[in-house]
């Protein structure tokens, strides 16, 4: 039976799954994420599931670039949490929205991209972040399988 490993330090926790992405909404409850809003594609909700449905609301990012695909959602999400399933645009559309909104940020990512561990992101078209620099997600459930698929 694989295991996940843990890194935490005072601004994030990650967690590494040597495999699929199995049992993603009980790896959230896990750490205290039970209500949340997830940003995604559908390409990428097809590799999670259960997600589409644990989600309060599901916003897909269009394909655009990042600050274009962040306002199109930005006034739409209600949730203090949000949860990023996808690649580096999908993260850093989660963590743009996240800086004007002040919304907390899990990444579930499906590609090796840096947005999961990383802070910089551009602003959604017209806004100004809310907090003070910029977004990191706080939580990263890291799936081996789904990020080196691509």
């Amino acid at each position: 039976m694989r295991e996940w490993v843990e890194y935490s330090d005072d601004l994030r926790t990650v967690l590494l799954y040597g495999g699929p992405v199995i049992e993603p909404v009980e790896a959230l409850k896990r750490q205290g994420c039970e209500v949340f809003e997830l940003i995604s594609t559908e390409r990428a909700l097809a590799e999670a599931p259960g997600l589409r449905g644990a989600a309060g609301r599901v916003h897909l990012v269009p394909d655009l670039p990042v600050d274009e695909a962040s306002a199109v959602h930005v006034d739409e999400v209600g949730s203090d949490r949000l949860v990023a399933l996808g690649g580096g645009r999908v993260i850093d559309s989660a963590k743009a929205v996240a800086s004007v909104t002040g919304a907390e940020v899990a990444a579930i990512p499906t590609t090796l991209s840096g947005a999961p561990v990383t802070g910089f992101h551009r602003l959604p078209v017209g806004r100004e972040s809310e907090v003070s620099g910029f977004v990191r997600p706080s939580l990263v459930l890291a799936y081996t399988d789904a990020m080196t698929s691509a």
